[in-house]
């Protein structure tokens, strides 16, 4: 159950994103605001508190808090308009993994500043709690260390997950649920059993490229299906159900890697019901469904599903909202279960059982609840922070939409611009960025870059951004030129 004060910042959050309530409008004043809601001037002041943090609202001596300006992003612009405004499936004929994986290797690199990465910065993460429940575990079950462990996994961290999801509203009993090494393992387990090598897996797009190239290394066909900032369109969704264009899909609707959207209620409900419809078995990636904002609804597509069998296999993971070196994830399913067990069993035997076990100690300690509220702040702050940097300083050409989740700003520049391009350049500047190359194999996005937080120093990401500003003007004034020339 939220507190007082944070369904009240929920509410006011929501009317900020919805712009019901303006940059620049005031707010009432902490005693009318407590009079108003019938709540006393200390929970006033802890729901204005909070607001705050989240960048959302500020204070101006003598005038009183308000809604900051730089939060107004037009949040109907899309992020590529020739999609938006006819969406085209398209079959992947080419391979691009070789890119993908430069920029990958490169985003890891040492001595970066990184703006390309999608894991937390280690500033955020509660590094002493995990290690104090490391050691409590080892201390508790020295033996783990030495074991391969029950082959679904470690049943007290299976218990902790069951009740997690169900304050999401996921019913899913420990038995349910499978460990598995990451979420990116577990889409692949589920691929594998739901699909035989040439059917055709849809998946939206852009999308995070550890997906498609999971999707094409096992054989099977990629079937790209754009969606906008906004999410997809399920009227062209389910016309490309009715006519069995795919097999199998994979989709994410909490911060979604890059866009950052979470699906509204209504969306939910609908594909849910759509995926049932037409049995369709399909794949829930939830890696950021920790990480919706702050007056957002996070619970999952799965959990609309009603009937039996439900045919979304749902797979999560601990990597984004705790530490990815873990690699420790999860999926339940009730379409081949036994199989993906048996499956995983025979790729590498069980998950390693000593992050299992302090983890499983770390969730059942109230220390992972804070820290998943004081996360979910931090990273809006940070991403209002970088958007604020990039409309201080960038050509006004680029475009970007403030996400609902996750961890990215998703950048559009004009269709000349060239994000290959820009991210070399930035590269041999010292900076890792993303360009919208690697979140597609039919190059739609080669005028797109995702940025990250992955950065600790904030005094770098700005002298980053600076940085990226002047590269994109350069670039802006070099594609011209060759335009002019020809």
């Amino acid at each position: 159950m939220a507190f007082k004060y944070e369904t009240l910042a929920y509410q006011i959050a929501s009317d900020i994103r919805q712009h019901k309530l303006l940059a620049g409008s005031l707010l009432l004043s902490l005693r009318k605001f407590a009079h108003h809601h019938n709540i006393s001037l200390s929970t006033a002041t802890k729901t204005y508190n909070l607001l705050e943090q989240q960048g959302l609202i500020g204070v101006k001596p003598k005038s009183g808090y308000f809604v900051r300006d730089f939060l107004c992003v037009d949040e109907t612009s899309n992020t590529n308009k020739k999609i938006t405004d006819k969406p085209t499936a398209e079959l992947v004929t080419h391979d691009t993994s070789d890119v993908m994986f430069e920029v990958l290797k490169n985003a890891m690199r040492p001595n970066m500043i990184n703006l390309g990465a999608g894991f937390l910065p280690g500033s955020l993460l509660p590094i002493k709690e995990l290690q104090r429940s490391l050691h409590r575990a080892n201390r508790r079950l020295p033996a783990a260390a030495y074991s391969y462990g029950n082959e679904q996994g470690f049943l007290s961290l299976r218990q902790a997950i069951s009740e997690r999801l169900l304050q999401r509203n996921c019913h899913i009993k420990a038995e349910q649920l499978l460990i598995t090494n990451g979420c990116l393992e577990a889409v692949n387990l589920a691929i594998l059993e739901l699909t035989k090598p040439g059917d055709v897996v849809a998946i939206l797009t852009p999308c995070y490229s550890g997906l498609l190239m999971a999707i094409q290394h096992s054989g099977r066909q990629i079937l790209e299906i754009p969606c906008t900032s906004q999410g997809p369109d399920l009227k062209y969704l389910e016309q490309l159900m009715q006519q069995n264009c795919f097999q199998a899909f994979i989709f994410s609707s909490v911060g979604y890697n890059p866009l950052g959207f979470n699906l509204s209620v209504k969306v939910k409900q609908k594909l849910a019901d759509l995926i049932q419809h037409y049995q369709i078995p399909s794949i829930e990636d939830d890696a950021f469904g920790e990480l919706g904002f702050i007056g957002e609804q996070t619970s999952p597509v799965y959990s609309y599903v009603s009937s039996s069998p439900n045919y979304i296999v749902y797979t999560g993971s601990f990597s984004k909202p705790l530490a990815s070196g873990y690699r420790v994830g999860w999926l339940s399913s009730e379409l081949k279960f036994d199989a993906m067990i048996k499956r995983k069993l025979n790729q590498n035997l069980t998950v390693s059982l000593p992050p299992q076990v302090g983890l499983a100690d770390y969730l059942f300690s109230e220390g992972y609840q804070a820290h998943i509220k004081r996360l979910k702040v931090a990273i809006e702050q940070r991403l209002n922070h970088l958007a604020q940097l990039i409309r201080r300083y960038f050509d006004p050409s680029i475009q970007f939409t403030l996400p609902k989740g996750g961890l990215f700003l998703w950048l559009e520049g004009p269709e000349h611009f060239n994000a290959i391009t820009f991210y070399h350049s930035a590269l041999a500047q010292g900076i890792s960025v993303a360009p919208g190359d690697i979140f597609s194999m039919n190059g739609t996005y080669k005028n797109c870059v995702r940025l990250t937080i992955a950065e600790t120093d904030l005094g770098k990401t700005e002298q980053a951004i600076l940085v990226l500003a002047k590269t994109y003007a350069d670039c802006l004034k070099n594609t011209k030129n060759r335009t002019d020339k020809g």
